[in-house]
């Protein structure tokens, strides 16, 4: 009778496997995404409060329940982020206090503030005139094909796509 031959191999469990992927993947989403950050921070206009140059965030990567997608979020804190990111278009007069606040940051004087906002009504801003967006988004927030968070995105499907799965058994 022959003696049975056996062979075990011994790997890290498949929950560890997945959280050291999952590590990797995190940091190379938080990575250029915080590049991107700082990019948009970096090229924001300090204007009359500096509010949207300060007011750039990153919340880091995480799994979604429902999906096995990561995400990363950037954010701006700043009022009217979005107006200020790309202007207004003409149409409704904005809102009276953000106007005001600006016309005061400014050093404008106050009786002015009504005839900015009909100017903004008829016209849009400056910027939304002159297509000055800085941070490449359209105007509902979503990224435009060169801006910094499309440039991210584009370095993490790359980077993804050359992880090196060998670290996995370290």
């Amino acid at each position: 009778m022959a003696d049975e031959f056996k062979v075990s191999v011994k790997l890290p469990t498949t929950t560890n496997l997945d959280a050291k992927f999952r590590k990797q993947v995190n940091e190379i989403f938080n990575k250029h995404m915080l590049d991107a950050a700082d990019e948009l921070q970096r090229n924001s206009p300090v204007g009359a409060t500096g509010g949207l140059k300060r007011g750039w965030d990153v919340i880091p990567a995480r799994r979604q329940s429902s999906s096995y997608e990561t995400q990363v979020t950037i954010t701006n804190n700043a009022p009217a982020a979005i107006n200020r990111i790309v202007g207004r278009a003409p149409g409704k007069f904005p809102p009276d206090a953000p106007v005001r606040a600006w016309v005061k940051a400014k050093g404008i004087d106050e009786k002015r503030t009504f005839i900015i906002r009909r100017a903004i009504a008829r016209k849009g801003t400056k910027r939304w005139r002159d297509k000055q967006n800085f941070a490449g988004f359209d105007l509902k927030g979503n990224p435009l094909p060169n801006s910094p968070v499309k440039k991210a995105e584009a370095k993490i499907q790359a980077e993804l796509e050359q992880l090196n799965l060998e670290n996995l058994f370290k």
